[in-house]
């Protein structure tokens, strides 16, 4: 009739030839390695965003606690002038006073109270920690050493000086050191 079904069409051996191809990897490699530039591109962009975002909370508890650690110089120094005049008459300041001229607990709070030393101290860990924060190295275990030292020495503070101005500044102190810790727990 002159018409030709489909069916008909795969028993002419000639007219179609199967065969497999080759895939070609090259033109696959390249679109799987251009996908996985992009995104560690991606990642590499929002780790720096995090970082900046993780740098910023740090220097901004930093700097609350350059303020507490102001805060502790100013009531050592509160602290030094009201041991002083609460010496007995005669007695040298910084001299350990004899215990049958005053009060031997005030005594021995005087002796235990000065916190200048910790004081100092407080001061050289947190610009250190600051220049800590400012490298661009890998800094997450610098920055935990150094916190160990801040806590360290407002632990002294607090253990020194039974001052409910001074004890605040501690607690609050601890509370910034905890905050930056765990940001840097997020640091490499």
């Amino acid at each position: 009739s002159g018409e030709m079904e489909v069916s008909l069409l795969p028993s002419f051996s000639d007219l179609f030839r199967v065969t497999e191809a080759e895939p070609s990897t090259r033109a696959e490699k390249q679109a799987l390695f251009k996908a996985l530039r992009a995104a560690l591109l991606k990642l590499e962009q929002s780790r720096a965003r995090e970082g900046r975002q993780l740098r910023a909370d740090i220097v901004a508890h930093l700097k609350q606690l350059r303020k507490i650690a102001a805060m502790l110089k100013n009531e050592a120094a509160r602290l030094g002038a009201r041991h002083e005049r609460a010496l007995p008459l005669g007695s040298e300041p910084g001299a350990p006073p004899k215990a049958a001229e005053g009060n031997a607990d005030v005594d021995g709070w005087v002796l235990k109270g000065d916190i200048n030393e910790e004081v100092v101290r407080l001061h050289s860990h947190l610009a250190a920690l600051a220049a800590v924060v400012d490298e661009r190295d890998a800094i997450g275990k610098k920055i935990e050493f150094m916190l160990q030292e801040v806590h360290r020495e407002l632990n002294t503070i607090g253990s020194k000086v039974p001052d409910l101005a001074v004890t605040r500044l501690v607690v609050e102190g601890k509370e910034r050191v905890e905050k930056i810790r765990e940001q840097a727990q997020n640091v490499e």
